[in-house]
């Protein structure tokens, strides 16, 4: 593998069979170059995936938006979601997310900005994070376009938990610090069920949030 340089985006982009996850990544790097001062982009995915989005956009298109792909032929595991069309219609569709810590190895980056195919950036505000010295960096907060309250697990786990932590874009370098970052979220993804035991959240439904809001949690001191 070639040395890692340069500052750039990642993102994962798997298909299945009710979602195309490829429209959402074409339009997420567009905004991101936009927004960002045509910043590099690395679309993560398998060759099914990339060959529909050389069907379905053009090569021209993908070689406008990715300015590298790399090609990871994993085998999904099964993680049914929810999805709200509307306030009144709702379907049930895979949500593959269970390689999103190995963006570590798989970023041709030395500074990396991973974020989710369903995320718009709109400006330039997070060009500041990478003049910077943190490791890592990511959101504890969000807020709903319609101001609702939060969710109670989009505040802590579970009533007396940990605090919930964002996974939908989450900065990191090459450091020993965010390469224990993604060790720990990769153990706890392994050891799901355990965990899910220990800090009382749902475990049907495998969560990254959750994954790096107890990595965080680790790495604090228990804090």
């Amino acid at each position: 593998m070639s040395e890692k340089q340069g500052n750039g985006i990642c993102m994962f982009v798997y298909n299945n069979d009710q979602l195309d996850y490829t429209k959402f990544a074409v339009l997420a790097s567009l905004y991101a170059k936009k927004s960002m001062n045509n910043i590099n982009v690395t679309a993560i995915t398998d060759d099914g995936t990339l060959g529909w989005m050389q069907q379905s956009v053009g090569d021209d298109m993908v070689d406008r938006c990715f300015d590298s792909v790399v090609i990871d032929n994993v085998t999904h595991e099964s993680n049914m979601r929810k999805h709200m069309d509307s306030p009144w219609t709702e379907f049930n569709a895979p949500f593959y997310n269970n390689t999103k810590h190995e963006v570590f190895t798989h970023t041709p980056y030395e500074k990396t900005l991973l974020i989710d195919t369903d995320y718009l950036l709109c400006n330039d505000f997070y060009n500041y994070i990478f003049d910077t010295d943190e490791p890592i960096a990511l959101h504890r907060y969000a807020t709903y376009v319609g101001h609702d309250i939060p969710y109670v697990n989009e505040i802590t786990l579970n009533n007396a938990g940990i605090n919930h932590w964002w996974s939908t874009i989450v900065y990191f370098d090459q450091s020993e610090e965010a390469k224990l970052f993604f060790d720990i979220w990769s153990h706890v993804k392994d050891n799901w069920e355990y965990y899910s035991l220990l800090y009382q959240f749902p475990r049907m439904l495998f969560r990254t949030d959750f994954c790096v809001s107890i990595a965080v949690h680790l790495m604090n001191g228990l804090n």
